[in-house]
């Protein structure tokens, strides 16, 4: 009943038409199995002498249709999971950046303690939503601030997120900071490990246990799924650093790398030569 008040509030599942004290009642009665994982044998939710209206009906199959697809995330990790959920609940630019913000919090967490279950995770959660303990986030946009005429600010993209400026520079966009392929250079890859993320390339292996995959990827795809993850996420950055600019962007590289000749990210590379700029 909390999710779906909470869920409710937030415009989803909700319906003029529909009571909600009869909505309660007719999740009391209903089977949550069979209404959140319906079967091939198609058994109805709701005993046979529970009348469902259309407008009902149609609140139960939204209301199902998101807690079934959270439930299935539950297998990941704790950032993605908190992700999937923001994305469907979340609509503003502001609250995504605090959702991304308190997921890699979480992601960090769970790092640190890796016996932690995902409803110690919850209660983590709970507890800054309840300020008995103190969130510290890395947006700028949640400690108050704003933009000011005339004032230079030096930011990271990280901490841009939610924020837009009418003059945006972006600096050291190369093929370094933005990859673009699995075999290419990565920022900080420490020499010694041979191209190998462990971390990420556990969690991909965990990942692959979770879903039973049969057999379980070996190194070398463990490497490829941990660097293109890393090269998705870098983009995800990039997108988000392009799109804080309201009226001008200015992108700079250096032609040169650690004595390397380098280049402007593909990214940005692609969208020059198709002429969108």
């Amino acid at each position: 009943m909390d999710l779906r008040k909470a869920l409710v509030d937030m415009g989803i599942g909700s319906n003029r038409h529909v009571i909600e004290n009869r909505m309660n009642t007719l999740l009391r009665s209903v089977h949550p199995e069979r209404l959140l994982f319906p079967s091939p044998a198609a058994e109805p939710p709701l005993p046979a002498n529970v009348h469902v209206g259309e407008h009902e009906q149609q609140a139960l199959q939204e209301l199902s249709m998101h807690v079934s697809k959270w439930l299935r995330a539950s297998v990941l990790p704790i950032d993605q999971l908190v992700l999937t959920v923001g994305q469907d609940v979340l609509a503003s630019e502001s609250d995504l950046a605090i959702a991304h913000s308190l997921a890699l919090s979480l992601r960090r967490l769970a790092a640190v303690n890796p016996q932690m279950q995902l409803a110690d995770l919850a209660r983590e959660l709970d507890d800054i939503a309840d300020n008995r303990q103190k969130y510290l986030s890395n947006a700028l946009i949640e400690s108050g601030f704003e933009p000011m005429q005339g004032v230079v600010t030096v930011t990271t993209m990280h901490k841009a997120k939610g924020l837009e400026w009418d003059r945006v520079y972006l600096t050291g966009v190369d093929q370094v900071e933005f990859p673009h392929e699995v075999g290419g250079q990565f920022r900080g890859e420490q020499w010694f490990l041979g191209g190998h993320d462990p971390a990420t390339e556990a969690r991909k292996q965990l990942e692959a246990l979770a879903r039973g995959d049969d057999p379980l990827p070996g190194d070398i795809e463990l490497i490829r799924r941990a660097r293109l993850e890393y090269i998705a996420e870098r983009l995800r950055l990039l997108y988000v650093g392009i799109t804080r600019a309201k009226r001008e962007l200015v992108i700079s590289y250096s032609r040169e790398r650690h004595g390397h000749e380098n280049e402007l990210a593909l990214a940005v590379r692609a969208v020059l030569s198709a002429g969108l700029v």
